[in-house]
C-alpha cells in the first residue's frame, strides 16, 4: 500500500508538471514539440490508471473507495482522462492549424 500511495504522489507532482509545461509551451512560448505532447498524454493516461488502481484497492480509504465506485462503474476516469486530452487537441488546432 505504502508504495502505491507513493507513486501516486510521485506521479500527481509528474501530471502536475506536465500540465504546467504545457501551459508553458502553449502560452509562453508558443512552440510545441511533438515528444512534449506525447508525454502529457501518457501522464494524463497514466495517471489517471493509477488513481484508478489505488481507488479499487483501497488506498486511499475505504470511505474514499464506497463514494467513488459508482464513478467508476460509468468508467467516468475514462471519460475525464478523454475529455482533457480533446482539450489539450482542441488548443493545439485551435491555435496551430
Amino acid at each position: 500500500r505504502w508504495f502505491l500511495l507513493t507513486a501516486q504522489f510521485v506521479y500527481t507532482l509528474g501530471f502536475i508538471f506536465a500540465l504546467w509545461l504545457f501551459y508553458q509551451s502553449y502560452f509562453n512560448i508558443h512552440a510545441l514539440c511533438p515528444w512534449c505532447l506525447l508525454v502529457t498524454v501518457t501522464t494524463i493516461l497514466v495517471w489517471t490508471s493509477m488513481t484508478r488502481v489505488n481507488i479499487e484497492a483501497g488506498n486511499f480509504g475505504d470511505g474514499v473507495r464506497r463514494k467513488l465506485e459508482p464513478a467508476l462503474s460509468y468508467n467516468a476516469d475514462i471519460f475525464g482522462s478523454i475529455l482533457l486530452i480533446a482539450i489539450l487537441a482542441a488548443m493545439v488546432v485551435y491555435n496551430y492549424a
